[in-house]
């Protein structure tokens, strides 16, 4: 709150800022005025020289006239804004100050105003003198304006009198004068209208009258000079521009003569001024036409000249005119006889430096200095050349018959100076150089053939030690040794001396199958082995089995220690075939190199930096390919006190026992492809940073162990670590993927599958470690147990605790088996294979096998699966003619056909078993593999088999079944030591399933969310957290179950045990609010529908989604703006829907309708 000095001293500056303001718009108000004064000064000027001028003067007053122009332009443009500007901007602070003076007045009024009335009235006083000052000065302006308006007419009229007086022979200045006075007198006439035409007394229509009116408030006197401002600026917009628009009216034409028809404007110089001409036509000569006299030295250019006549002015008639204007006074050629001679004819001698143009010359002999041809030349005799030093062409010369150069006396008898392109073969010297530009090749003589291959060029000899060559790949062919490549001669000499020669340089095979006896050895270092076309190294029938046919790697076996690997080597487009054939052959010499080096196709060890692409690995006795250690496992394998302790760290310690153990590190398999292998057709031991990429693997051959085996597309075996397989396939195995290890032996570690198909295979994948997943108290057979406290002193306590080599164990966990990320996984109609098993009389015998189960983890840690997907379960009859998929099979009833039974039982689609901690799934689909439309019977019972040996954290999220098994999850033991959740199952089944779908006694696994339909026993489990559904909750859930009814929206949860009694409904079943008055029901949950029976009466039925077992189930709370509310006869029907009567009194006795009625329904549904 302000005091009454604070509001006086308010008061004072807002006095001062109108003040202020008003001396601005006086300021602005005076230079208007001044400007006017120029305009009116200007006028006066013209006006005085017109009438002392003559009509050449008067063009000059034109400029005058512009100026005046300006200066009213100038006070439309600058001025009348910027006062428009300050004007408003003055108001605006005066009104802003009066609006913070008013707020402080009003907050002070209560307390104040008897000691501030008076005060106050005398500061208005002064304001209201102050608005008035101010639109005295606006009237000033307006009044000015208004007078200069008037006198521009005036002076309109005075200059017309005077133009008048000029007499006739003026009449185009004085028609140019009036037209430009005229358009500036219009614009000022238009400045004028509107603006105090009357007197200020008088009130009409226009919003600026009366002129004499006062105002009260500054609002009102803003408002009114908004509205002159507004019209001020509106008349000056109409002022137009200067200068003339029409060409007859400009000073330098002569009107009289222009503004003819048909003339065109021709300068006159004589005059000074543009006059009207004539455009040529009928007896008008060119002088006329032109007006440049007969002669002009500017010339003509015209078309063609059609003249009765040429008249030559000076000479004789014998002379002719020349090009040059001279005469010419020679006699010409006016007719000749055929015996005259072209001399004759033409009197220009034999030759003539003029040239000649003709049409066709025939001659018996032409003999020219020189001669030029504009169009073709065609000869059809023989054209040669004598003497001729140069042939200058600028065209393309064009030799049917071929062309030939002979040296002569030069010493080269074919120069090209540009570039050369020749799209045959060239061949230099007598067949010694042939240059091949179809098959991208240089051959020089039977030596040195070059290749150019994606911008790289090869030799495949060459002479000396080729150092000489500069920038050209060295290429060794195997040819150039003497390997033959024809399938039956004993290439493998040959093919040795070729790689020792290749080292550091590449080893070509030319097409062809090449037959060795022995392994071939890729041993040199720094490498390439390409095979150009289809390329095939094999053995015979009759070499024993356990020959590899190639290994890349140098063997250890009876060598020096520190035996280095094979460095930096790439082998490309080479097919190892083992030779299927040789599988029965075990007679003959055998290879002196360790077992972990025979009986592959190929075989890498000790080996670093090779990469292995677009290659083929067949039949191979034991595997098609196997990256592993030149020394077998059980080579130290009996486990003496240190062999098993070393491998575990393979492949990085070398010098074992006195040999070098060293394995195989970063290998690369790129576009390779398997096919038959006794074992595995592609197999990994004691090897690390293995990557193998966009692969293809099928139809493992089976046989090597007696009595049958698992025959895996991909297996990660004994001690591999950081290995990835990514975009690859496998087809028809009996596993596609297998991660696992022996018991003797360290398991794969540190393994990424991804983006990978499973087509048609017994089982996609398998993760486990043989022998540890048991037990270890009490389990002689566990692996631990073997290898870590076995009383037998050669293998005591290799693992021990205090040993360099210790290793945690737990009960039924392998060390360091873990680290497994599987992604982007699509397992494709699992079903029964062929292959074949071998007895211990090396018989092949053809059996089968049916799927267990489709994926497998026991005895591995941290195992990740994301994205896996289990199609094509439905037996789809259109699956067999997709590149020639089988349909999927029953899984079970594995018996192998003639040699006994194995394995029987449905396992289920993922199995978790011994020693299985910390396994993730995420993203599951599966579609079939149940009953369904159509499917009678399903391949398998469960999707998730999770058995109570597993430890620790069991997780899936995002379950989708669509016709899947009768049980979704079934996990048993309900003491077990795992625990985990299910969050997001969706399950439908398009037939009637038993169920239960979701089958858990472990009370520490929940299931989140189950969203379940098409199954009689949805869930039997100890715990559920959220539970939707129609139907009744049944009894197989636990404590701390929720329920959710989705017609009803009614929660039920568990507070005791599972049977389905101990359901208890959570919250409020039903209620509703009902006006009375217009017998409605405004809101409603669950209630069917209010009547009123009679007076104070109604009767409530509750929705039929609610069904009760007694009218004991439930009870009603009802309250009303009577004060007496009763509810009685509440019942239910025969379908166990209820319904029950409310009265409402206004006193004891007296029934009376209720404005409205509240009602809530507690109780236990039985639904």
């Amino acid at each position: 709150m302000i005091t009454p000095s604070q509001l006086f001293d308010e008061t004072n500056e807002v006095i001062g800022v109108v003040e202020e303001s008003i001396e601005q718009k006086q300021t602005l108000e005076e230079e208007i005025s001044h400007s006017v004064s120029l305009i009116d000064g200007a006028f006066r000027s013209i006006q005085e020289k017109i009438l002392s001028s003559n009509k050449k003067e008067l063009s000059v007053y034109k400029g005058q006239v512009l100026e005046v122009y300006n200066l009213c332009n100038d006070i439309k443009e600058n001025q009348l804004p910027r006062y428009k500007k300050e004007v408003l901007q003055s108001n605006l602070r005066t009104d802003q100050k009066l609006k913070n003076l008013k707020q402080e007045f009003y907050e002070t009024l209560e307390k104040r105003l008897e000691e501030t009335k008076e005060t106050i009235k005398v500061y208005f006083r002064e304001e209201v003198k102050d608005l008035n000052k101010l639109r005295a000065s606006v009237v000033l302006v307006e009044s000015y304006i208004k007078e200069n308006s008037s006198a521009i007419v005036k002076l309109r009229e005075e200059v017309f009198a005077e133009l008048r007086e000029f007499n006739s022979d003026s009449e185009v200045n004085q028609i140019v004068i009036q037209e430009k006075l005229d358009e500036i007198s219009k614009e000022y006439e238009t400045l004028s209208e509107g603006l105090l035409n009357e007197p200020p007394s008088t009130d009409n229509s226009d919003p600026l009258t009366p002129m004499d009116q006062n105002f009260v408030t500054l609002d009102q006197l803003q408002q009114h000079y908004k509205v002159f401002v507004n019209r001020v600026t509106q008349q000056l917009a109409t002022l137009g521009g200067g200068g003339e628009v029409r060409l007859e009216f400009l000073d330098d034409i002569d009107r009289n003569s222009a503004k003819v028809n048909g003339r065109f404007l021709k300068y006159d110089s004589s005059v000074g001024r543009w006059v009207g001409a004539t455009a040529g036509a009928g007896s008008q000569n060119l002088d006329e036409t032109l007006g440049l006299g007969n002669t002009s030295s500017t010339g003509m250019s015209v078309g063609v000249i059609t003249a009765s006549s040429f008249v030559k002015s000076s000479g004789t008639s014998s002379q002719f005119l020349k090009a040059d204007g001279s005469v010419d006074s020679s006699t010409y050629l006016t007719s000749y006889t055929e015996t005259q001679t072209l001399d004759d004819v033409l009197g220009l001698g034999n030759t003539s430096a003029t040239g000649m143009s003709v049409g066709v010359i025939t001659a018996t002999n032409i003999i020219a200095s020189t001669a030029t041809f504009s169009g073709n030349v065609s000869i059809g005799g023989t054209l040669t050349y004598e003497d001729v030093t140069n042939v200058d062409s600028l065209g393309v010369g064009t030799f049917r018959n071929g062309i030939i150069v002979n040296t002569g006396t030069a010493t080269t008898a074919l120069l090209v100076n540009g570039d050369a392109r020749i799209t045959g073969i060239v061949t230099v010297g007598p067949e010694s150089i042939t240059i091949d530009g179809v098959n991208n090749q240089v051959v020089v003589g039977a030596g040195v053939t070059l290749y150019g291959n994606s911008g790289v060029v090869s030799a495949t000899s060459y002479y000396g030690d080729g150092s000489n060559l500069t920038g050209v790949e060295k290429v060794i062919s195997v040819k150039d040794y003497g390997a033959k490549g024809d399938g039956s001669t004993d290439d493998y000499s040959a093919i040795t001396s070729a790689i020792a020669a290749a080292a550091g340089k590449t080893l070509v095979f030319p097409k062809g199958t090449y037959s060795v006896t022995q392994t071939i050895i890729f041993d040199q270092s720094d490498s390439i082995i390409r095979g150009q076309g289809q390329v095939t190294i094999t053995m015979p029938d009759n070499i024993q089995r356990k020959w590899s046919v190639a290994n890349v790697g140098k063997s250890t076996v009876g060598v020096a220690n520190d035996v280095p690997p094979v460095e930096r080597v790439l082998i490309e487009n080479i097919t190892f075939d083992f030779n299927n054939n040789r599988r029965t052959t075990n007679t003959g010499g055998q290879p002196s190199t360790d077992d972990a080096f025979n009986k592959n196709a190929c075989t890498i060890a000790n080996a670093k930096y090779v990469t292995m692409r677009n290659c083929r690995f067949l039949n191979g006795w034991r595997h098609c390919l196997d990256v592993s250690t030149p020394i077998k496992k059980t080579g130290i394998g009996t486990l003496n006190d240190d062999g098993f302790s070393h491998l575990l760290f393979m492949p990085v310690l070398p010098n074992i026992g006195g040999t070098e153990l060293f394995g195989a590190q970063y290998i690369t398999l790129d576009g390779c492809y398997f096919k038959g292998g006794g074992d595995d057709n592609l197999t990994t031991h004691y090897c690390s940073d293995v990557l193998i990429t966009n692969c293809w693997s099928e139809t493992p051959y089976g046989g090597y162990g007696t009595g049958g085996g698992n025959h895996n597309g991909f297996e990660i075996d004994d001690g591999s670590r950081n290995i990835t397989i990514s975009n690859s396939t496998a087809f028809k195995c009996m596993s596609g993927i297998e991660v696992k290890a022996h018991d003797y032996a360290p398991p794969p570690y540190n393994v990424t599958i991804d983006a990978v198909r499973i087509i048609n295979c017994t089982s996609a994948i398998e993760i486990h470690h043989t022998n540890w997943e048991g037990p270890i108290s009490g389990n002689s057979s566990n692996a631990f147990n073997k290898l870590g406290i076995n009383t037998i002193a050669s293998r005591s306590k290799i693992l021990a605790p205090g040993t360099p080599q210790e290793v945690l164990c737990f009960e039924g966990i392998s060390p360091i088996a873990r680290n497994v990320s599987v992604s982007n996984v699509q397992v494709i109609a699992p079903t029964t294979i062929s292959y074949f098993v071998r007895d211990s009389s090396n018989n092949y015998t053809g059996v089968t096998t049916a799927p267990q189960r489709c994926f497998e983890v026991g005895g591995y840690e941290g195992v990740l699966v994301n994205n896996i997907t289990f199609n094509d379960g439905r037996r789809d009859v259109a699956l067999s003619d997709v590149d020639g998929y089988s349909q999927p099979t029953a899984f079970g009833n594995v018996a192998l056909q003639g040699v006994g039974v194995g394995k029987s039982g449905d396992i289920g689609l993922i199995h978790l078993h011994d020693g299985c901690r910390n396994v993730s799934f995420s993203n599951v689909q599966v579609t079939g593999f149940g009953t369904g439309i159509g499917v009678t019977s399903g391949l398998t019972e469960k999707v998730f088999n999770i058995q109570s040996t597993c430890f620790d954290g069991i997780n899936c999220s995002n379950l989708t079944v669509v016709d899947g098994p009768n049980k979704i999850v079934e996990a048993s033991g309900a003491g077990a030591t795992y625990f985990g959740s299910f969050r997001g199952i969706h399950v439908r089944s398009s037939v009637g399933q038993s169920g239960p779908a979701l089958d858990s006694t472990n009370r520490n696994l929940r299931f989140e969310q189950p969203d379940i339909v098409g199954y009689t026993t949805a869930a039997k489990i100890q715990e559920l957290v959220l539970e939707k559904s129609t139907s009744t909750p049944g009894s197989g859930r636990g404590k701390g179950s929720v329920h959710v009814n989705e017609d009803t929206g009614v929660i039920k949860v568990k507070t005791t045990g599972r049977d389905s009694s101990d359901w208890n409904c959570l919250g409020t079943l039903a209620w509703a609010r009902y006006t009375g008055s217009n017998e409605i029901i405004r809101k409603q949950f669950n209630v069917a529908g209010i009547v009123r029976n009679s007076t104070g009466n109604y009767t409530v039925t509750l929705s039929d989604d609610l069904v009760f077992a007694s009218s004991n189930d439930f009870c009603v709370n009802v309250s009303s703006s009577q004060p007496i509310t009763k509810v009685s006869n509440a019942a239910i029907d025969g379908d166990g829907h209820a319904s029950f009567n409310i009265e409402t009194e206004s006193g004891i006795g007296t029934s009376a309708n209720s404005g409205f009625i509240n009602i809530v329904v507690y109780g236990e549904t039985s639904n």
